[in-house]
């Protein structure tokens, strides 16, 4: 009875390994190793140099007066540089080169809808001023949550215009926005980018058991060197979004919204925030990002707002704003890591360009 087994299994099992050999092999020939920008010409200057000066500029632009402690997570604005650079540089102006070897980057997604967390499956992630390495070591350990996805990336616009892919990491600025300030700052470090999804059950709910499952292994890759960067904007206001809760006095309402909704933020209160989010209606596109970074942050861990504004502020009468805010948050019981001597970036050359693209890259919209 058992040679009866064996004999039925053999064939079997080798049949499983040709199937996973045959994936393999055409995975590597579709494998895309390097995440390619998005972004450059839209959200921030293609030109190295352009780019690096711009960046140089805004963080030397930002004043920021020093905190206690050590600087554990950080929301930023993913917009335009020319909107929201001014004030990201406030939350880039606390690092120092070599102080973190790893960042760890959340994102809503812009483009595509899906539950849970999305990884690309690549080993760089690329912007005008050069390579970021991706911490696979640190992914991998993520994929053992089943709310973390592994997605391939493929440059076949055939496939997206015949409807039989959505594009997601391909399409996606709002981890790349974050790098330039981090590569001009910190110099060499090694990135775990994740894109965020929804986060509801079956009868369309908050689903806080997978908040609580995500927030389990995201704390087991964080360390006293690694940086959480939340990436997003707040309020989006005006018809484009369908979100009109007032008209009149924009500019004083929308701080009213956004001043309540960073201070749920610093106080920590989750529940409070889901409770915002149901009653005024702002589901602002970070708010499963923020959840998320709250659930990790230390106990001691205190935030503080180091600049707001939005653009209803800087283009009076137009009739849509979008809400930008540099929050930090610091464990004031724990010290600041220390700076190791690292390649920093140095500026670009005059005559230096972006490096060609390998493939042909998907179109994508400007997103706020």
């Amino acid at each position: 009875m058992n040679k009866s087994k064996d004999y039925l299994r053999k064939p079997l099992i080798a049949a499983m390994i040709l199937f996973v050999t045959a994936g393999v092999l055409v995975g590597a020939r579709e494998a895309v190793r390097i995440l390619k920008p998005v972004s450059p010409g839209v959200h921030y200057p293609a030109n190295p140099r352009e780019l690096y000066a711009a960046v140089t500029q805004y963080l030397n632009d930002a004043t920021v007066e020093p905190r206690i402690g050590r600087l554990t997570a950080v929301v930023a604005p993913c917009s335009l540089y020319s909107l929201s650079g001014r004030i990201a540089a406030h939350d880039y102006k606390l690092l120092k080169p070599g102080q973190y070897d790893r960042v760890v980057v959340l994102t809503p997604s812009h483009y595509a809808t899906f539950r849970g967390c999305s990884v690309a499956s690549v080993q760089y992630y690329r912007t005008p001023l050069g390579d970021v390495p991706v911490d696979g070591a640190s992914i991998r350990r993520l994929t053992w949550c089943p709310l973390f996805d592994i997605r391939s990336v493929v440059y076949r616009q055939e496939l997206y215009q015949r409807g039989e892919r959505t594009p997601l990491h391909e399409v996606e600025h709002g981890i790349e926005v974050q790098l330039p300030f981090l590569q001009i700052q910190l110099g060499e470090f090694t990135l775990v980018p994740v894109v965020v999804g929804t986060l509801t059950d079956h009868a369309g709910n908050f689903d806080g058991n997978g908040l609580n499952l995500i927030v389990k292994h995201l704390k087991g890759i964080l360390g006293d060197r690694t940086l959480l960067v939340v990436s997003t904007n707040l309020t989006l206001y005006g018809p484009e979004y369908g979100y009109v809760p007032f008209r009149g006095d924009v500019v004083r309402e929308l701080g009213k919204l956004d001043m309540e909704l960073l201070d749920l933020i610093l106080d920590r209160d989750v529940s409070g925030l889901l409770a915002y989010t149901k009653r005024t209606g702002n589901n602002f596109p970070g708010v499963v990002p923020i959840l998320i970074m709250l659930g990790v942050l230390p106990p001691e861990a205190r935030g503080t707002v180091l600049a707001y504004d939005t653009t209803a502020r800087m283009s009076p009468g137009a009739s849509s704003s979008v809400s930008f805010a540099s929050v930090a948050f610091f464990d004031p019981q724990a010290k600041p890591p220390e700076e190791k001597p690292v390649r920093t970036l140095v500026s670009p050359k005059p005559q230096e360009e972006p490096a060609p693209p390998t493939a042909e890259a998907t179109d994508a919209p400007a997103s706020p």
